[in-house]
């Protein structure tokens, strides 16, 4: 008999799947399958018999059992605090223009201005990250926009530059989030050579479903063009297609999947699914977006698409400690064509949302600063919810303009996520 007394983690996931119990643990990522005589002395340890020690400390090691439940939730209570007051690392997240070659309905930046960054900007914005990188041991940049391959004159000169302001000892990675339409492999080699190792690029189901809503703004269609830049370019940048869905498209999935296949490119992208938001007038007014426990049954029809198509490697797997959203770092910046920062994607180009501007600096003291320098997790509410080292608490962003509490994720979503991994790794606990 062990002389240890144990708790079942909060943070377990229990997914019965025809005479096999998986466990699942969101705190250590863990996931295993008992088969009948390890679930009977799974059964026996919830009643406090901890004498199969092999056993009891295989459950120890995946994170099932714990000595003391507070430690978990302190743990995640603690990261999250950690990365928002850590300068290890500068994030920014720089969108050069706000313009677009595309009209997407239910894009959250349909009414902002079409200006560019002016190099004015680009040598203020460097002045101004100058403190923080020299604190930082790594700085990672993502460009975004408006699209951002638009500007992508003023992509290389700021990689260049900051660059150059970098000491010996500090890495430098970034990122891009792009449309496609420019994604040539032209293009995509002038990226990598100023280390952009990593590009997303929506497409939103199969050609009409996808034609229907990515439009040029001239309203042409995009969908072959875009899958003919990911062919090119995925064998010089990581390629992540991501997959926005809401009652509209989300039956075209299987589609999608099979044309991945036909051009050749399994086990050469990352594909994900990402809810779209209720965040204009149009979308919402037509009731196409999907709700958190919706939008969850979506997402795991999803991954059993991917699954069938030989995609398995795109049902993610959590982990902790994961990073934190950006908007609550005090190292993370999102700056505007104009040099306006503000801290969430969201809020990109909204000058009343912004907390400061690469010329003046910061301002600490303004109303939008305040707001996010109060945040803080609801950890009475959320650190005993099983999927709380995932979610950490929800979107910052509804909390701080009063629009509620938002989850990220459903219990139920992570159950049938792991689910699907065990099936696919078919990994037990013998």
């Amino acid at each position: 008999m062990s002389c240890y007394s144990y708790a079942l983690s909060p943070y377990n996931i229990l997914a019965p799947a025809n005479g096999t119990l998986v466990l699942a643990n969101t705190f250590s990522g863990a996931i295993i399958a008992l088969d009948e005589q390890h679930e009977k002395l799974f059964q026996n340890v919830i009643k406090g018999d901890y004498s199969a020690t092999e056993f009891v400390q295989a459950l120890v090691r995946c994170g099932i059992l714990v000595r003391d439940i507070e430690d978990q939730a302190a743990e995640v209570i603690k990261r999250v605090s950690l990365l928002r007051s850590s300068s290890d690392t500068l994030r920014l997240t720089i969108a050069p223009t706000l313009a677009c070659n595309f009209s997407c309905p239910y894009c959250y930046e349909s009414n902002k201005c079409g200006k560019v960054m002016s190099p004015s900007v680009l040598e203020h914005l460097l002045v101004f990250i100058k403190p923080n990188l020299a604190r930082a041991k790594q700085v990672q940049v993502t460009w975004y926009g408006g699209e951002p391959l638009l500007q992508l004159d003023s992509l290389e000169r700021f990689a260049n530059s900051i660059k150059n302001e970098m000491a010996d000892g500090q890495s430098y990675s970034s990122s891009i989030v792009t449309n496609g339409l420019l994604l040539t492999q032209e293009n995509a080699l002038r990226l990598k050579a100023c280390d952009v190792s990593l590009a997303q690029v929506t497409v939103d189901g199969g050609r009409a479903a996808h034609d229907s809503r990515r439009k040029l703004s001239s309203g042409g269609k995009t969908y072959d063009k875009i899958m003919d830049n990911i062919v090119d370019a995925c064998d010089i940048l990581s390629v992540v297609i991501r997959v926005n869905l809401d009652r509209s498209n989300a039956d075209s999935v299987d589609e999608l999947f099979s044309d991945l296949l036909k051009h050749g490119l399994k086990g050469k992208v990352w594909v994900y699914p990402a809810a779209v938001d209720e965040c204009n007038g149009y979308h919402d007014s037509l009731g196409h977006c999907y709700s958190t426990d919706e939008f969850g049954q979506i997402e795991i029809e999803f991954f059993q698409s991917a699954i069938r198509h030989g995609f398995g490697a795109s049902v993610p797997i959590w982990n902790f400690p994961r990073n934190i959203c950006g908007a609550i770092s005090s190292s993370s910046y999102v700056i505007d064509p104009e040099g306006n920062i503000c801290k969430c994607w969201d809020e990109i180009g909204l000058g009343d949302a912004c907390v400061g501007d690469v010329f003046g600096g910061l301002r600490p003291e303004s109303p939008n600063a305040l707001d996010w320098e109060s945040y803080s997790l609801d950890s009475q509410k959320c650190s005993m919810c099983p999927v709380f080292p995932i979610c950490m608490g929800g979107c910052p962003k509804y909390l701080i303009r009063g629009s509620g509490h938002r989850c990220g994720v459903t219990v139920d979503s992570i159950r049938q996520r792991a689910l699907l991994k065990w099936k696919e790794s078919a990994c037990s606990l013998h």
